[in-house]
């Protein structure tokens, strides 16, 4: 699920049954949360962790200073609070270590960790799309919606960069089977992957 920021940002996500179904009031464990970047941020927008690792040197000193619009950051568990009120997390700003303060055009995306509890089930002629992400290290599949209409439910397989074109493959191969009876299935507890390259999956509702 994204949620784009307009002209008063806000550091805190709300996840709602709507988007996320039974699964939204999960501690902050349970999500990878993303900041695509709608403008460029110095340090005093972004904490320098970020900046050495996404940044530029846009002043030739020999140093990176700026993430640029456009840059896909994630923000780990240490970054993210839950507030206490079901289905809240909070980003810290960019004084906190791996923090990003949020500004006007800045996309956070928040996805669904499958955990060793969770089972979902789709059917494979059911398939809207298949496509990667900006960072090129996810895949995503697109279904339509176990719950609401007009919606589609995302299964997303997170793989090594560079990787997406032989993810797709393997799906192909899956989705092409003469046999078209039975289940393929990606086990994150067991770690059962039936496609190359892929580490670990993860699940949003109705986005």
């Amino acid at each position: 699920m994204s949620f784009t920021q307009g002209s008063s940002p806000s550091q805190t996500v709300t996840l709602t049954t709507e988007e996320f179904g039974d699964v939204y009031d999960k501690p902050k464990a349970n999500y990878v949360v993303q900041v695509l970047l709608g403008v460029d941020k110095t340090s005093s927008k972004i904490n320098g962790s970020h900046i050495t690792a996404s940044g530029v040197d846009t002043d030739d000193n020999g140093s990176n200073d700026t993430v640029l619009a456009g840059t896909l950051v994630t923000i780990p568990g240490g970054a993210l609070t839950d507030s206490g009120a079901a289905g809240t997390l909070v980003i810290a700003g960019h004084g906190t270590a791996n923090g990003v303060t949020l500004e006007e055009k800045d996309t956070v995306y928040v996805t669904y960790v499958v955990n060793n509890d969770d089972e979902f089930a789709y059917v494979a002629d059911k398939l809207l799309s298949i496509r990667q992400d900006g960072s090129d290290t996810q895949t995503e599949l697109r279904f339509p919606a176990i719950v609401g209409a007009d919606a589609a439910d995302t299964v997303v397989l997170y793989h090594a960069a560079g990787k997406g074109a032989e993810v797709v493959k393997g799906l192909e191969s899956i989705l092409n089977a003469t046999k078209r009876t039975g289940a393929v299935s990606f086990d994150a507890q067991e770690s059962i992957f039936p496609v190359d390259h892929v580490t670990a999956i993860g699940y949003t509702v109705g986005s």
